[in-house]
């Protein structure tokens, strides 16, 4: 209170005054002791700890692939996983119990891979995860790491509309259970939705989830998870149906923390000609390449850069504006084939990532077979057929060219390309054993920098000028490590016939680090 402040000549005193030979402090009238020195901090280093990764594991869908029991989360096929470090090839491993999910008579699970402490860079745990899948209702290439437990993730991928899926998957490796809060994003603005806060995901399991419950009929989709008590590692199938035909799958970690700068490194263009006109026909408009961007809190300016990692070849650059909590996909148009950095520039704190597909013909025999079928139901002699070979489109599945129309025998796939956030040490990387595997780094700084590459047998120094790019091709099933941080981001990219993945490289956890303590 003002009115009982020590008062001398009318105004409240604050200084230092002798009282019986001590020196105190005097501030509104209250005597405080005098600061003690400095006292030195002592450097505590905790307890070594293991390291754990978290793998999504097999597929999932609704029901089986014929539609039917839709009621019911299954797995199917099996991943092939790659872990290890680069001191040593392969890693122990705990099963996590799947909840919501059909048990398998197999014991395909999601997994998660385990080593000591690293004590140097080549001690560094890793593990990536991929399947390729070939079913009626789904197909394409799914790359997915096996990465550590957050407190808050933000996944940026997905869709709900008709034909699409996604289905979340939580996993807890913690010997402790986790309180796990949603908060769902669409292009209308943030989701109020019953049943996605306090979500119990129980110890050493992971739970699937599927989003078209909580947001049903979005063509965008982003997803911040929050957990309390077990980290939690957070990550989204997505897959495509387009009518009968499978349009893609993928499985989506999480993109980097909000930031008013996110560099996404890596994106793989790999059929821009025949992606382009496939986003032409009607229901393939999400074959076209885009960024998907999220402001959470504000209103904000954006800036999209698109820069080729190839010299000599076009990028691209968008200015946008984006509203607070609402989704944006902002399309990539006159894109070659090749490989770019997308920086995304903003005024006010974002998210984002990246989609690209790839289209490719009827594999041989395909139209073969199809022709045979199409001859003995007698729907060959049809006006669709003939439409159809006429005009190269395929057949409508349903209404006019507006609805969707279906490519006899084109195979498309998706990927989602994430920011992986900037490398400021040593970084691991697992390599799946999956088609044409590529390091993408890119440094975004103001000086050179020089990184070491040591893995697959070899080791190679990249040197990279201020807001340079570089590609360089990894070995399958193998184990890296990126040394030099410097502030650089980097992805590891797959492309084959009819194939597309990506998973971002991301720093380890400072597990471990010294502290210094002042008592």
């Amino acid at each position: 209170m003002a009115s009982s402040a020590l008062r001398i000549g009318g105004r409240v005193a604050s200084g230092i005054v002798a009282v019986g030979g001590a020196a105190v402090l005097v501030f509104g009238g209250a005597l405080l002791p005098a600061p003690a020195p400095a006292v030195a901090g002592v450097d505590v280093t905790p307890a070594a700890v293991d390291q754990y990764r978290a793998c999504p594991g097999p597929l999932v869908r609704l029901g089986d692939e014929f539609g039917q029991d839709v009621t019911t989360v299954n797995t199917f096929g099996a991943p092939e996983v790659t872990a290890g470090t680069v001191a040593v090839w392969g890693a122990a491993w705990f099963p996590l119990a799947d909840i919501d999910v059909a048990a398998r008579a197999d014991g395909v699970a999601s997994t998660v891979i385990t080593a000591p402490s690293a004590g140097a860079d080549d001690q560094l745990l890793a593990g990536a995860q991929a399947q390729v899948a070939s079913a009626a209702d789904v197909a394409g290439l799914a790359v997915a790491g096996c990465t550590e437990g957050a407190a808050s993730s933000w996944v940026v991928a997905g869709a709900t509309d008709t034909g699409r899926t996604s289905m979340l998957l939580l996993a807890n490796p913690n010997d402790v259970a986790a309180n796990v809060d949603l908060v769902l994003y669409t292009a209308d603005g943030p989701v109020e939705a019953p049943g996605v806060q306090d979500l119990v995901v129980p110890p050493r399991s992971q739970k699937a989830l599927s989003l078209a419950g909580y947001a049903p009929g979005a063509s965008q989709l982003a997803v911040q998870v929050r957990s309390r008590g077990g980290l939690v590692t957070a990550s989204l199938q997505h897959a495509v149906v387009r009518g009968l035909e499978p349009g893609g799958v993928d499985v989506v970690g999480r993109t980097a923390a909000p930031a008013t700068t996110q560099v996404i490194p890596g994106v793989r263009i790999t059929t821009a000609e025949a992606a382009t006109a496939r986003s032409q026909v009607g229901g393939s408009q999400d074959v076209q390449t885009v960024v998907r961007i999220l402001a959470p809190s504000a209103d904000t300016e954006l800036s999209i850069g698109v820069a080729p990692e190839s010299a000599g070849g076009t990028g691209t650059s968008v200015d946008v504006h984006a509203h607070a909590g609402r989704v944006l996909d902002v399309p990539l148009t006159g894109l070659d084939d090749g490989t770019y950095t997308v920086t995304v520039t903003a005024t006010e704190p974002v998210v984002a990532a990246a989609r690209a597909s790839t289209v490719a013909p009827p594999a041989d025999g395909e139209d073969e077979d199809e022709e045979s079928a199409a001859s003995d139901s007698g729907s060959g002699s049809g006006s669709d057929a003939e439409e159809s070979e006429e005009s190269g489109i395929g057949f409508d599945v349903d209404g006019p060219l507006t609805d969707v129309q279906v490519q006899d025998g084109e195979r498309v796939d998706l990927a989602w390309f994430s920011a992986g956030g900037p490398l400021s040490g040593p970084a691991a990387i697992a390599v799946a054993n999956a088609a044409s595997p590529r390091l993408a780094v890119v440094n975004p700084g103001d000086a050179t920098v020089t990184l070491t590459l040591t893995g697959g047998g070899s080791q190679q120094a990249i040197e990279l000028a201020p807001g340079a790019s570089a590609g360089v091709d990894l070995a399958p099933n193998a184990m890296y490590v990126l040394a030099g941080g410097g502030g650089v981001s980097a992805s590891v990219t797959y492309a084959g016939d009819a194939e597309l993945a990506a998973t971002p490289v991301r720093p380890a956890n400072p597990l471990a680090t010294p502290l210094t303590v002042y008592h």
